[in-house]
């Protein structure tokens, strides 16, 4: 998980730069692969850079960034809450997630990959 200079993690970016490396995307196709929700210029700063270098997404943009993750609507607004303003979402989990969550968080990136893979072909998003 990447954090910037002010220690506040970066749940959007890191997303977006997984996508990236995974899939070998250049700046230009995350612009059009996310239906240009952002240019590919606000992509490379968004990677590049501090959080403050470009601004949050707009809410018109959520579905296509949701889209472009292969998540809900609902996850990449608490991404955004996080990344942006240090709002992090306190949701009711069942025993399982809870249980399963500090595993997770130590995967290394890689592993990582390789679990949320395995889920999303179990149970893919709407």
């Amino acid at each position: 998980m990447a954090n910037s200079k002010d220690g506040g993690s970066r749940p959007f970016r890191d997303k977006i730069d997984q996508i990236r490396t995974t899939r070998k995307l250049r700046y230009s196709d995350l612009a059009n692969e996310s239906q240009d929700a952002r240019s590919s210029a606000w992509f490379n700063k968004l990677i590049t850079g501090e959080r403050w270098d470009v601004s949050p997404p707009d809410w018109s943009t959520i579905d296509r960034f949701a889209a472009l993750m292969g998540t809900t609507h609902a996850h990449v607004c608490q991404m955004i809450a996080e990344e942006w303003y240090g709002v992090i979402a306190i949701e009711q989990s069942s025993s399982r997630v809870r249980e399963l969550a500090s595993r997770l968080d130590a995967l290394e990136p890689d592993d990582y990959v390789y679990v949320e893979r395995l889920v999303m072909r179990l149970l893919p998003s709407d």
